[in-house]
């Protein structure tokens, strides 16, 4: 099909103003036009929609609803889905998504939302399952700058869990980073007593944990196994996965003495008494002997009983030279061994010793 040369000829006319007009200027209300659309956020008016959501109804515009999201256009478009043809709606929301909702719901009306460690997930959750890209990527652009909270607002481990089960590998690397570094911290969290039982196997694998000692994980893992009924249906399962992940080796003899007066140890003798012994019998042995025989990777302890970890306050890290001899820090090293500081992340004034 020909195009007429006078409607190029009219295009081209306007192409050459933009191009050459000096009193050419956009102007860009783009916040009014927000704050208007904001305005029929769960407003009767005009409203062709109701949402049901658990006990909450929200009035909704169908025109808005189907160019911000294509399930909701697949939904309220297409006479294959019987939504499309009802004057309300009901959603299946999860539990921790409903409360959410409204602010989900403002969104898509005025492109704002208010993000908190506790409702980033819920929101990004309604933001993949409706498909609203641009949220779901200021939810995870949220969580990036976010990690680094106290115990009581940190969400660092439910975020790792999303990040893998939706690949999103940068958020996934931070959160490892952060958790791996700041293990003490993420123990003191709610999230860890309902972290999955993978997670923690997959935790307890890792050399580069920084905890306070073996024990003070030992005890916080102990809570986990007993904290819920449904875990303790499957203790028999975690112990036999679980324990042998433990250095038992790295504890002191009172230490193990205190595990074998527990309750998990009296119900489940078999699962704690081999590893036991063989930390009893490694304590037992002379230095000279313990090289081969059940010795156990160090983690990253930070109580000083252990002798690999100091605390140095420092005003600018650049200065310190990477490599320091060992026998200014350590007096368990012979003076031909050396040590680098090792930085902790997102711990200031923590620097681990590592044998070279």
């Amino acid at each position: 099909m020909s195009i007429s040369p006078q409607k190029i000829s009219r295009t081209e006319d306007k192409n050459n103003d933009e191009v050459t007009n000096p009193t050419l200027e956009e102007v860009n209300d783009e916040s009014a036009v927000s704050s208007r659309f904001e305005e029929l956020f769960n407003c009767p008016l005009f409203s062709d929609i109701k949402l049901n959501i658990g006990d909450d109804q929200y009035y909704a515009h169908k025109f808005l609803l189907v160019t911000a999201s294509e399930v909701f256009n697949a939904m309220l478009n297409e006479e294959r889905w019987k939504e499309s043809r009802q004057p309300e709606v009901e959603l299946n929301e999860t539990d921790e998504c409903i409360p959410v909702f409204g602010q989900f719901l403002r969104y898509i009306y005025c492109g704002k939302v208010e993000l908190t460690t506790d409702t980033t997930l819920p929101i990004l959750l309604l933001a993949d399952k409706y498909s609203l890209v641009s949220l779901r990527k200021s939810c995870v652009d949220y969580m990036m700058r976010h990690i680094v909270e106290s115990p009581d607002t940190n969400r660092t481990l439910t975020w790792y869990q999303y990040a893998k089960m939706t690949s999103q590998e940068e958020l996934a690397n931070s959160c490892l980073k952060f958790i791996t570094s700041n293990f003490d911290l993420i123990l003191r969290t709610a999230d860890w007593l309902d972290v999955s039982d993978t997670e923690v196997e997959e935790f307890l694998k890792n050399s580069e944990l920084l905890v306070a000692s073996e024990y003070a994980l030992w005890k916080e893992v102990e809570k986990w196994l007993i904290v819920s009924e449904n875990r303790l249906e499957k203790t028999e399962d975690n112990l036999a996965r679980i324990v042998p992940l433990l250095r038992f080796s790295m504890m002191t003899p009172k230490q193990l003495l205190d595990i074998e007066s527990s309750n998990l140890f009296r119900n489940h003798p078999e699962h704690f008494s081999p590893p036991l012994n063989a930390a009893y019998r490694y304590h037992s042995l002379s230095p000279d002997v313990i090289t081969d025989i059940g010795k156990e990777a160090y983690r990253n302890y930070t109580d000083e009983s252990y002798s690999i970890c100091c605390k140095i306050n420092l005003q600018k890290y650049l200065e310190l030279l990477p490599e320091v001899w060992s026998q200014s820090f350590l007096s368990g090293l012979s003076s031909s061994q050396k040590a680098i500081l090792v930085p902790i992340p997102f711990m200031e004034d923590i620097w681990v010793v590592r044998q070279i």
